[in-house]
């Protein structure tokens, strides 16, 4: 007797719904962790991988899915048993702690946050991941830094740090207990895609500074050297 494999289901969600589509660019981040209980597999990176899929297949699918433009519309579309897994990059560093934190603190995205190509979603190239990762590691197993770009009308910063807490507990949960399938994540998968839900509710009202207008001559700051305080000059 033989079982007919599932039949291939197919999801699709137009991004023109999201004012966030305007941007199509990547946005990044540098996390960066000490390992202060000098654990062994610190930020073990076959985990990281294993958790992320498991994050983009089961909750956030269209992170697992891939851009199309046609006509005057763009979808993301998906597949249920095809994924486009957000790519994860490793490397390992001979320098001590304090350079890795002064290599962070310089913004050093050549080194730190995985390689992008254009965002620009077109009618030829599909192929653009939704989410990217490095983890760069040290030889000293001191610290480690995980570079993440994302492309940015998927979700907004909110969002993006909401993924970002669940991939964190989805990966603890995991630690140990590889044959888990279902799990207990902080906060409900969100990234206001395919519709942003505070733009068709009126009772809500989110403020967006990159849509209003500012008179420059009052939005002067300086930065103070030596200290963590931005004052208005």
């Amino acid at each position: 007797m033989t079982t007919d494999a599932p039949e291939t289901t197919e999801t699709r969600f137009s991004i023109l719904n999201n004012p966030s589509y305007l941007y199509q660019v990547y946005s990044s981040y540098m996390l960066e962790y000490k390992n202060n209980l000098n654990t062994d597999e610190f930020f073990n990176p076959e985990l990281l991988k294993k958790s992320l899929n498991i994050l983009v297949r089961k909750y956030y699918k269209p992170v697992a899915g891939w851009f199309q433009a046609h006509d005057d519309d763009i979808d993301v579309v998906y597949y249920s048993d095809k994924f486009n897994d957000p790519p994860i990059s490793t490397q390992v560093l001979d320098i001590d702690y304090k350079t890795l934190s002064r290599h962070v603190h310089n913004n050093n995205i050549d080194l730190l946050i995985p390689a992008t190509l254009s965002a620009a979603i077109t009618y030829e190239d599909n192929d653009i991941p939704m989410i990217l990762v490095k983890a760069t590691y040290l030889k000293s197993n001191e610290a480690m830094v995980l570079g993440v770009s994302y492309h940015h009308s998927l979700m907004d910063g909110t969002a993006f740090w909401t993924f970002m807490a669940n991939w964190s507990a989805l990966c603890k949960q995991l630690h140990g207990k590889s044959d888990l399938t279902e799990f207990d994540l902080p906060h409900p998968p969100t990234f206001e895609f395919p519709n942003v839900s505070h733009l068709r509710n009126p009772s809500k009202t989110f403020e967006h500074s990159e849509y209003v207008l500012v008179d420059a001559d009052k939005c002067v700051m300086k930065f103070q050297p030596g200290t963590e305080k931005i004052v208005v000059t």
